[in-house]
């Protein structure tokens, strides 16, 4: 049986406290779970949704420098296909630390090598926020290659998308059982 919650209160939680280790994440939250698995102390398991493993901008190799002369730019946020849904996401997004952002993708996409545990990656058909590229990288250089669940009715944000019950449903199989099993977009029904 999964534990899904501490053993023992009153301390802070850590792996140890936990029979399995999950750790899921959306975007820049998939580009952390991905690094968590290249770490020491790895999770058993990694979901991403449209991880970002790239700063999709002809201006990211500039990044370094602009984070000098622009402290912002226009925000990314809102990429969702659901018409009654919002991220709520701030209308800027400040470059300095997009430009550390951008600097530890790269370490991060030299270290996918070392994630050695089964890596679930759930990409929206249509995201206009992570490219394409980053499913190729996923593909090519993750040691064991990525379960993939196709999120076809949602965008970047497909947690808040039209995908998102698929979204819930694998984390919840994940956490009961353990095991990659189909999902409803794998299978087609």
């Amino acid at each position: 049986m999964v534990r899904l919650v501490r053993r023992g209160a009153h301390r802070a939680g850590s792996q140890a406290d936990h029979d399995r280790v999950i750790v899921a994440g959306l975007s820049m939250g998939g580009s952390l779970a991905l690094a968590l698995g290249a770490a020491e102390g790895r999770p058993d398991e990694i979901i991403v949704v449209n991880p970002a493993l790239f700063v999709d901008s002809p201006f990211a190799p500039l990044l370094p420098v602009l984070r000098h002369v622009v402290r912002t730019i226009p925000s990314i946020g809102g990429d969702i296909a659901h018409p009654d849904r919002d991220e709520c996401a701030y209308e800027r997004t400040p470059v300095a630390p997009l430009a550390t952002f951008h600097r530890a993708l790269k370490t991060l996409r030299d270290d996918l090598w070392k994630v050695d545990r089964p890596v679930t990656a759930m990409i929206s058909g249509e995201d206009n926020v992570v490219g394409p590229r980053t499913l190729r990288v996923l593909r090519s250089d993750l040691p064991q290659p990525p379960r993939i669940v196709a999120l076809r009715r949602s965008r970047h944000v497909a947690t808040l998308d039209f995908d998102a019950h698929t979204i819930a449903e694998a984390v919840l199989e994940s956490a009961r059982t353990g095991a990659a099993v189909p999902f409803p977009s794998e299978t087609g029904e």
